[in-house]
């Protein structure tokens, strides 16, 4: 990827997002959404306000607590608290209160410990059951002497609570702390299983030049299946990165698409300009299907306007239709380093549970990312489905009742890995 970009703090005033999308049977719907932001004389943030949901928030104590008010039958009224302590500036548990019959209850809370050197260490998630605290997820990391992260497992509660691998995975590194090559796992009656390896090669300015996907089949653990391959390019005088993609077919790769990401000019973020994705097995004119967009607009010496947008390529019309955008307004300033730290949503996958060959969806992930794929795999690690999600992040769940594991990924990292279970 290409070298990180200059950064200038900025601090979020307002937000604009527009979706267009089908509902589940196929209807057009497009949904608009406001954000208002306010901060203390201190820079705090102290309120998001939106049409129907509000959170104001305070800092007592080595604290920041979020309180969730919704608007309902001409009043807002309590939904959630969230109460996030620090040590060290660093978050070590939240605590997720919902509000019923006008009293506080607990909901989910999430323990947070660290290294010697402020790297997470495992996280634990559980879930208030019966008036007591049950297991429900724990995030295991181990780390090299500089620092890199050389295995990370994700782990689920049984029904005695204990903590089983389910899914995870395994770094090495170049002499550069360039990860050469990442394995993943799957857990199965308490044992670790390969289940798919990507491989990355750099060239001499220490750029990627070449990664390969490659899927394991359970139980096999030594011969690795060709299932995508990437070759990176890369233009300094247009300032964007080429990444051509290839597919294992009919043992031999078969060239299938590719992406361009125009660099950008170094402000604000590390964002590109511009990125644009094409797939050449589909009959467009010149085979594009993505555009993404990605400026920012110095309104004056202090204010600042971010947009961001998506363009999807639409056969029944011939031709690239809007099908999200964004709008941001930022003061040039000091950034909430607590808040930015607690606001960042975690991808959900709903309904879970859920029955058989049920439409699923992913909340929360990015639209930004790239080459967004899901495996399903079943308890004993065997593959059982894998395709590439659309941008409406929905995809048919088993037509068989089970436990499932659902891994979602993009081209560098893991995005979800999740139990599924279907009735």
């Amino acid at each position: 990827m290409a070298t990180a970009q200059d950064f200038i703090p900025l601090r979020i005033d307002s937000s604009y997002s527009f979706f267009r999308s089908l509902d589940f049977v196929g209807n057009p719907i497009e949904v608009a959404s406001f954000a208002g932001y306010s901060y203390n004389t201190e820079n705090e943030l102290i309120e998001i306000r939106r049409e129907d949901e509000r959170s104001s928030f305070t800092y007592p104590n080595m604290q920041e607590v979020e309180l969730v008010e919704i608007f309902s039958n001409g009043s807002w009224e309590n939904s959630k608290r969230i109460t996030t302590s620090f040590d060290n500036d660093q978050p070590i548990q939240l605590l997720t209160e919902v509000y019923v019959n006008s009293l506080w209850v607990n909901d989910q809370l999430v323990t947070i410990d660290y290294t010697s050197d402020d790297l997470l260490k495992n996280q634990i998630t559980q879930i208030w059951v019966n008036n007591t605290w049950a297991n429900q997820e724990k995030v295991e990391n181990t780390y090299d002497a500089s620092g890199n992260r050389i295995l990370q497992s994700y782990f689920n509660a049984d029904q005695n609570g204990d903590f089983i691998f389910t899914f995870g995975d395994r770094v090495q590194y170049n002499n550069n702390n360039q990860p050469l090559e990442i394995i993943g796992l799957i857990g199965s009656d308490g044992t670790a299983f390969f289940s798919d390896k990507m491989t990355i090669s750099y060239n001499d300015d220490q750029q990627q030049d070449t990664v390969v996907f490659c899927l394991y089949t359970f139980p096999d653990t030594t011969n690795c299946q060709n299932l995508s391959r990437s070759i990176f390019n890369y233009d300094a005088q247009e300032n964007r990165i080429i990444r051509n993609i290839d597919s294992w077919n009919n043992n031999d790769w078969l060239n299938t698409g590719r992406v361009e990401e125009y660099v950008g000019r170094g402000i604000y973020s590390g964002l590109p300009d511009s990125i644009i994705t094409y797939d050449y097995s589909l009959p467009t004119a010149d085979q594009r299907i993505t555009r993404q967009y990605f400026n920012y607009i110095d309104l004056n010496e202090e204010e600042v306007r971010y947009e961001e947008s998506l363009f999807l390529y639409q056969f029944d019309i011939g031709q690239f239709v809007l099908e999200k955008y964004r709008e941001e307004y930022y003061f040039k300033g000091e950034i909430v380093s607590n808040n930015d730290l607690r606001k960042i949503d975690q991808p959900i996958l709903f309904p879970n549970p859920t029955s058989s060959n049920e439409l699923l969806t992913i909340k929360n992930l990015n639209f930004e990312s790239s080459n967004i794929e899901v495996s399903i795999f079943d308890l004993m690690g065997k593959l059982i489905s894998q395709e590439k999600l659309e941008m409406d992040f929905q995809f048919a769940g088993p037509n068989t009742p089970g436990i499932y594991f659902i891994k979602i990924k993009n081209e560098n990292d893991l995005l979800l890995s999740k139990k599924l279970i279907v009735q």
